[in-house]
């Protein structure tokens, strides 16, 4: 975290902590990681992104940095957003995760919300709705 100084009419100067919000992308095709994460730094310039390209990568990272908000793949290598969801859940239940896929279906909606997801994004819809999506995850998260 940094401090900054803030100054108050009349008040002697005070340091007050900020935080800058955390975001990771977990997400196997690395073009579409990067894309989402230079979309996201566009919309977010003081968050700090990473990724993952797997859910094991994922877990170790939140193990050593646990992010603000987490946005996963249903489709990943070695487990799937769902399982992956309900993981970090059960580890961390104060973590903030979206789910976004390929496949607009609404099955995967109602999977994402039981594992503990605050939203499903079809990514042909990321574009439209994760920059208001991840702001509301984050806006809770302070």
């Amino acid at each position: 975290m940094e401090y900054r100084r803030i100054q108050k009419q009349g008040a002697v100067d005070r340091e007050r902590r900020v935080h800058s919000p955390s975001i990771l992308i977990v997400e196997d095709q690395l073009a579409v990681r990067t894309t989402i994460r230079d979309f996201l730094h566009a919309a977010f310039p003081e968050a700090v992104i990473r990724s993952a390209p797997d859910g094991a990568t994922a877990a170790q990272l939140w193990k050593h940095a646990a992010p603000d908000v987490a946005l996963l793949d249903v489709r990943l290598p070695d487990c799937n957003g769902f399982e992956l969801t309900a993981r970090l859940k059960a580890a961390h239940p104060q973590a903030r995760v979206i789910v976004m896929s390929y496949w607009d279906h609404p099955r995967y909606a109602e999977r994402a919300t039981a594992a503990g997801a605050r939203a499903f994004i079809p990514k042909d819809r990321l574009d439209v709705l994760l920059v208001d999506a991840m702001a509301a995850a984050l806006r809770s998260y302070c």
